[in-house]
């Protein structure tokens, strides 16, 4: 994950992310520097995700894009698959960058959270404008170029009264993939709308799963179907644990813009501790991925972050279904990897899971009494 730039056009009220008026991209020597760092990270690996996020990323520029995607290719090795993404706001999007994105085949993911009046109670530019008109209107350049994106939507207080508005927002506008982040307490954001709102949450998602099955599950919605691959993974294997990228290390190395190397969770790039070195484990233009997995910061993160994995463990009865992630929330609200439960942890692992298992036993309960009904008939 790369941090091109800090600037962003807009000033989402649960954002993470410092220094959001801050100029100045990624420089070339950082943008070669991250490339041969991440090639040599892995080097039996053929595939490479190159991922722009942090930021508004179309705030650098398409000629920062083609610069950037030029080095990339010129440092990797033969044979070598590789993929970029950006994750926009969608309201600078023009034809030039649409164009841009077909010929590099780039992934593009949207953040908008649903219809204008949720969307623009939250994420308002720098003036209190909403935002809506302006991120519709770059997804309707997406889609006549052939470019279908993938939706991330943050669930906030208000939303979680709406999971109707919400659902036909995102299948009426034609997407075919949503994700829901929720506000959380993590970098700059230090308070999130959802600390006492467990039953509101329990509702959205039980009535979102309702309008979900009614629909054969043709709109992906990540968390549904994450959750109920890790079901099915437990219900094949007793000892099926599930292993988020959080948890590993190196599993994502997320770089900013001045060359900084952090891992375990992208927000952290973003957030401050003196404890953990401000979550800095190296730098790509200075340091290998030996000398990186070496350092002192990295090995106390490392140490740390699977002390409190144990520590979900033993302690929770979800862990099966969660593996023990949501490392940011960890350090926002206890300050410590080796914390276990979190209020993202409540949400998106323990009440989802409880609402899933529920409605499936409730669907297995319906179709076995129509099945008996068929046999009594």
């Amino acid at each position: 994950m790369l941090q091109p730039t800090s600037v962003c056009n807009l000033n989402c009220a649960y954002c993470y992310v410092p220094d959001r008026k801050k100029s100045g991209v990624m420089s070339d020597a950082v943008i070669k520097a991250s490339a041969l760092y991440a090639f040599a990270s892995a080097p039996a690996q053929k595939s490479f995700k190159f991922l722009w996020h942090a930021g508004e990323p179309l705030a650098a520029g398409i000629a920062f894009y083609r610069r950037a995607f030029a080095q990339i290719s010129d440092v990797a090795p033969d044979g070598h698959h590789i993929v970029y993404a950006i994750q926009t706001n969608g309201t600078l999007i023009n034809r030039d960058w649409c164009k841009l994105f077909s010929e590099y085949n780039v992934d593009v993911g949207l953040s908008i959270d649903g219809p204008a009046s949720l969307h623009d109670s939250h994420r308002k530019t720098w003036r209190g404008r909403g935002s809506h008109e302006r991120a519709m209107r770059g997804y309707r350049l997406l889609l006549e170029h052939g470019i279908y994106p993938g939706a991330i939507c943050v669930l906030t207080k208000n939303s979680l009264s709406c999971p109707d508005a919400i659902y036909d927002f995102f299948v009426e506008s034609g997407f075919t993939s949503i994700a829901f982040n929720v506000d959380e307490t993590e970098g700059v954001n230090t308070n999130s709308s959802l600390a006492e709102a467990e039953a509101a949450y329990r509702f959205f998602m039980q009535r979102l799963w309702d309008r979900w099955r009614e629909d054969d599950g043709k709109l992906y919605i990540r968390e549904f179907r994450q959750t109920l691959n890790c079901i099915g993974g437990l219900k094949s294997d007793p000892g099926f644990v599930r292993e988020p990228d959080e948890v590993l290390p190196m599993g994502i190395i997320t770089i900013a813009k001045d060359g900084s190397i952090s891992t375990f969770s992208p927000e952290l790039a973003s957030t401050e501790s003196e404890r953990y070195n401000n979550f800095v484990i190296g730098n790509v233009l200075r340091d290998a991925p030996l000398d990186v997995a070496g350092s002192v910061a990295f090995q106390k993160i490392n140490s740390d972050v699977l002390v409190g994995r144990n520590n979900c463990k033993d302690q929770c009865a979800y862990y099966s279904l969660c593996g023990g992630g949501f490392q940011s929330n960890r350090i926002a609200e206890h300050e410590s990897f080796e914390a276990t439960e979190t209020v993202t942890c409540r949400l998106h692992r323990q009440i989802l899971a409880d609402v899933i298992i529920e409605k499936l036993s409730g669907e297995t309960r319906q179709n076995a009494s129509e099945r008996a009904m068929i046999s009594a008939g």
